[in-house]
């Protein structure tokens, strides 16, 4: 068996995270996207979906056109890895992808099987893909925990202030503008002074719209060891997206010491067994809900009790390698069977 997973391994976006935890876990049965440069990445696409039994396509990136085309022509067998769902997605952060999409649209076609990276956002995937639903299975998205262990820390609670963090930047999916409102109300009618620091792209409109939010620091976009060293400081990371299929930040922010208040479309809740009600945004356009969460989130800690309710062992990157090499070897004998 000879299996190509073509997909980004340089980014520091969750598809190339996944991607890189899976390549460090994998044997010499798998191979991957290694060129930089277009042109021989084009013959390095080739070249790797010829000799390969199965093709797997992670994430949407522009050399899986070639690879999709070639693939059918010699009908290999395809799984795709959904980190996403842009034809959803592109509508409500205003996005045009015209490529993206139509890519998306022609692999979730082909695939013989789709790996969705967290239970909710399987279930959210067959309610829209109801076609394609015998064919959708589960690979949740592996932790890097060695990785995450090295960069953890101790910081005090002076050291943390009150401070909290978002990521996502305006992404309209992050819903972060509704988190800006709360942290006003809490410091309006608390007569306290919560730091708000917000990663990510915002644009003048965004800005525009928190202008009378002193309590805003703008962080961008910053190298991932900077990232992490400025959440390990902060008290509370706040997760209010409508739409996240994984989400690997607030594990990020968990083991880096820092509490965690999730909205109910987070995936990677389904790895946490310890959230209570208290822990969770069930409205993430109720500026009140996300006021009030996170006043019981800053008064009692809770980043000890959720990290102990995963279990390292069944969301590491050598178990879910280990689970998607299950999948492939079906895969193949399918193909045999041809």
């Amino acid at each position: 068996m000879r299996v190509f997973i073509c997909g980004d391994y340089s980014n520091p976006g969750g598809p190339a995270t996944v991607n890189r935890g899976l390549k460090s876990e994998l044997t010499q049965e798998y191979c991957f996207l290694e060129k930089k440069r277009t042109v021989d990445k084009l013959f390095e696409v080739v070249k790797k979906t010829i000799q390969s039994d199965i093709i797997v396509f992670s994430g949407i990136i522009k050399p899986a056109f070639p690879a999709l085309v070639l693939t059918k022509l010699l009908k290999k067998k395809i799984g795709y890895i959904m980190h996403g769902y842009l034809q959803y997605e592109d509508r409500i952060n205003n996005r045009e992808n015209i490529f993206g999409e139509l890519l998306e649209r022609k692999i979730i076609k082909s695939a013989d099987e789709i790996y969705c990276v967290s239970n909710p956002f399987a279930v959210f995937v067959r309610e829209r893909i109801p076609e394609k639903e015998k064919h959708i299975k589960v690979l949740t998205n592996g932790i890097d925990w060695k990785y995450l262990n090295a960069m953890s820390t101790s910081a005090s609670e002076e050291h943390r202030g009150c401070s909290i963090a978002v990521a996502g930047g305006a992404r309209e999916t992050k819903k972060n503008f509704n988190v800006c409102c709360a942290v006003d109300k809490i410091n309006r009618e608390e007569n306290i002074k919560i730091k708000l620091n917000i990663y990510g792209v915002v644009d003048e409109e965004f800005r525009s719209k928190c202008k009378d939010f002193d309590f805003i620091e703008y962080r961008g976009i910053l190298p991932k060891k900077e990232y992490l060293e400025q959440i390990s400081r902060t008290r509370l990371f706040v997760s209010n997206s409508s739409f996240d299929p994984f989400g690997l930040a607030p594990v990020e922010a968990l083991v880096l010491g820092c509490d965690v208040l999730l909205s109910k479309a987070t995936g990677v809740i389904s790895v946490m067994d310890n959230l209570t009600e208290n822990d969770t945004i069930f409205d993430c356009e109720s500026v009140d809900e996300i006021a009030e969460k996170i006043k019981i989130v800053l008064n009692s800690r809770n980043h000890a009790r959720i990290l102990s309710g995963i279990d390292r062992e069944k969301t590491g990157n050598d178990y879910r390698a280990a689970e998607f090499d299950g999948y492939m070897r079906v895969l193949y004998k399918r193909s045999e069977k041809v």
